[in-house]
């Protein structure tokens, strides 16, 4: 009898609490237990995530995981680094942060090395974007969520570099190299803990002179590349720089010799009869029926209709004739980036990706990613950033989960004040717009 009473008293309360639920439900028009806020985006476990160069692929990862990246297949930007518009001074307050090259490192560690510009130097008219600046190294360990910057190299009121890059290996001890050229000389600098810490490179000077004009080489808005194909050169570290001015501008290849730790001039490019398309190069290796070549893509310092590009044999030290021609990709007054994403090598299919500005209106605006199935010769466009967002000098990385990420200069106001660096993820399936190309 008693369990029936309590029993009947349970039934009367849950009566009660469902009529007053309905109740609350009809007064508010809405539940009174609204659905939850999904929980945020998952930090990736990159633990014992390591680069296998025999495979030219990554290992330690759960090949069933989209790491966050769901719904459009895209994810909001992340600032890496802001500016802050300050009078000249160096105290580490930006007046422009720009400038971006990345790589990532044979952990899986994202290491973004950048220029922190001072502010109007009194000595320079104002406006001219060339100051005293400083080298910054920025680090994701979380593919991009999160980020920490500090200074490597904050040189004096004459280091003015214009252009800095980064080569890291992934076959040998995963050594780090920065290279810039200032109004002193060169800059080069090594990091053996995974861009932590950096240290000046014992090379005497350095200095790194070209063999055409006995100047130093300058290093560009330019990518440097690790070379994977099965050859003399495998292995060896791939930056392009520039020798002489004006119409004596000549490409110059440097090289790495891991056995001796130095850095020398590997090639010339002597295309006479177009000197003035070398500025602002970005290099990839090719495989298949260009193997041994590397495709330039070159920004020309004369406005023109195409970017121009150029297939060099690294073999013979030959280019393909007739030498510079016209790119894929409209002029933009601008630098762009492209990188292997996938490779014959670990018996994928073979992709190449490219970043770079749409320029709306002759405006670094609008971000632009192409992707490539032939080696480069011809590319399919997608556009990432729409066309009011600022979307400058830019990097595109393939991470080791597969997606991929776009590093680009953004900023808040007119020309480069206050601006900063953004970093943006998203997939191979939204950029082919879900191809099936081998890839999630």
């Amino acid at each position: 009898m008693k369990q029936m009473k309590l029993c009947y008293l349970l039934i009367l309360a849950v009566g009660l609490l469902s009529a007053q639920c309905s109740k609350e439900v009809s007064d508010n028009n809405f539940p009174v237990n609204p659905t939850p806020t999904p929980d945020p985006t998952p930090t990736p476990d990159t633990e014992g995530i390591l680069y296998d160069w025999d495979a030219h692929t990554w290992g330690g990862l759960d090949e069933t995981s989209d790491y966050g990246i769901s719904g459009p297949k895209t994810l909001s930007p992340v600032r890496i680094v802001q500016g802050n518009k300050t009078a000249y001074s160096n105290d580490g307050n930006y007046y422009r942060v720009r400038i971006p090259t990345a790589v990532v490192s044979n952990k899986g560690t994202i290491v973004v090395v950048s220029e922190g510009r001072l502010g109007d130097n009194p000595a320079v008219d104002p406006g001219t974007d060339r100051d005293w600046d400083h080298v910054l190294i920025s680090r994701s360990t979380d593919f991009g969520a999160t980020w920490s910057t500090k200074v490597i190299y904050d040189g004096n009121s004459t280091t003015d570099f214009g252009a800095i890059t980064i080569v890291a290996d992934k076959k040998v001890d995963g050594r780090m190299h920065v290279l810039g050229t200032y109004q002193g000389g060169m800059l080069v600098m090594q990091s053996l803990d995974d861009g932590v810490t950096w240290t000046a490179h014992h090379q005497n000077g350095p200095r790194i002179y070209s063999s055409f004009d006995g100047k130093d080489v300058r290093i560009r808005p330019t990518n440097g590349i690790q070379l994977m194909a099965d050859n003399t050169y495998n292995g060896s570290f791939l930056v392009a720089g520039v020798t002489g001015y004006n119409a004596e501008k000549r490409m110059a290849l440097l090289g790495y010799n891991f056995d001796t730790d130095t850095w020398a001039e590997h090639a010339i490019l002597d295309v006479a009869n177009r000197p003035e398309v070398v500025e602002e190069m970005t290099v990839m290796e090719l495989e298949g029926d260009k193997k041994g070549y590397v495709r330039f893509i070159s920004r020309p310092s004369d406005v023109r209709g195409f970017k121009q590009e150029l297939l060099f044999n690294m073999n013979d030290g030959s280019y393909q004739a007739p030498g510079w021609v016209d790119s894929n990709f409209d002029y933009v007054r601008c630098n762009q980036n492209a990188r292997r994403y996938s490779s014959t090598y670990a018996g994928q299919k073979s992709i190449l990706v490219y970043s770079s500005t749409k320029n709306v209106g002759s405006k670094r605006k609008g971000g632009l990613i192409s992707y490539s199935v032939d080696e480069g010769e011809t590319w399919k466009t997608k556009q990432l950033e729409e066309n009011e967002v600022y979307y400058g000098y830019s990097q595109i990385l393939t991470l080791p989960d597969g997606s991929l990420a776009a590093i680009y200069e953004a900023t808040n106001s007119a020309g480069f004040d206050n601006s900063s660096l953004m970093f943006r993820r998203f997939t191979m399936e939204w950029l082919t717009d879900g191809a099936d190309l081998g890839f999630k």
